[in-house]
């Protein structure tokens, strides 16, 4: 692959264990790279992709195949994730893209093993939307809170999910204050611990889950989040770090894409207004 941008060059290269490790097959990856010459074509690719998956699960429903249905929904969900997720300078492609991710990760959801169910929880003036996923086995597992990272949003997590499921931990994977569905109701906020302490509420209410047992996850920006939570809601009983932020400083976190990202999370115009 030739490939003169420098920026696709280097979302190619260090993007690809990410997208493999969260469900891309291989081979959907290599394909729909290896055509690209220019990071402007992004997009485009990824939403042909999705649109591949979308259109195999529609047949699939068609013809009663449920599990195949879902399984295509699933993929077509990620690879619209992907198409989306650092493509927030373009908010309209970005909300088309948005839309579809949900979509086909709703329709996805009762064919995942175990099973996810779509809940919402109050957080102030909004309601937080979320997906819970319970082991097989426990009557009431204790749950862990995951928190996604400065691009992600709760659609990515399926198979980090199951490293806690197959261990009798249910999952509750959320969009935050400035992430995915969140983003269109509250940007980030500083005090982000408020929607740990009201999802622990919510986990109160349900008999199906031990809400007095719930710790918290969170990788990349949700690795900095998830101890934050930790330290100001006491209930929460454990937390672990995945590839956390220690520092803001670092020089790529205020260039190109990165940038675009703060902005887009914290609903900024410019890098001053993030000083505010």
């Amino acid at each position: 692959m030739a490939v003169a941008d420098p920026t696709l060059t280097r979302v190619v290269r260090s993007w690809q264990p990410r997208f493999l490790a969260n469900g891309i097959d291989p081979n959907d990856y290599q394909r729909t790279v290896s055509g690209l010459a220019a990071w402007e074509e992004w997009y485009a690719a990824w939403m042909r992709l999705g649109g591949e998956h979308e259109h195999l699960a529609e047949d699939a429903s068609r013809d009663g195949r449920a599990m195949t249905a879902g399984e295509a929904y699933y993929r077509a969900a990620l690879a619209y994730h992907f198409a989306v997720f650092s493509w927030v300078h373009n908010l309209a492609e970005y909300d088309a893209g948005h839309r579809k991710r949900v979509d086909c990760y709703r329709k996805a959801l009762p064919f995942l093993d175990p099973p996810g169910e779509r809940v919402e929880f109050p957080l102030e003036t909004i309601r937080i939307p979320a997906y819970l996923r319970k082991p097989r086995g426990p009557a009431r597992p204790p749950v862990v809170l995951f928190l996604s990272g400065l691009d992600s949003a709760k659609e990515e997590h399926a198979t980090f999910e199951a490293f806690f499921l197959r261990r009798g931990l249910a999952t509750l994977t959320l969009d935050g204050p400035g992430q995915g569905e969140t983003w269109y109701q509250m940007k980030m906020r500083v005090d982000f611990e408020v929607t740990a302490s009201s999802a622990i509420d919510y986990l109160l209410s349900r008999r199906d889950v031990d809400g007095t047992r719930v710790g918290v996850c969170g990788v990349s920006l949700g690795g900095y989040l998830a101890p934050r939570c930790a330290a100001f809601e006491r209930r929460l009983r454990a937390v672990a770090s995945c590839g956390g932020l220690h520092s803001l400083e670092e020089r790529r976190l205020h260039e190109g894409i990165h940038l675009a990202r703060w902005l887009h999370i914290w609903g900024a115009r410019d890098p001053t207004d993030l000083l505010e």
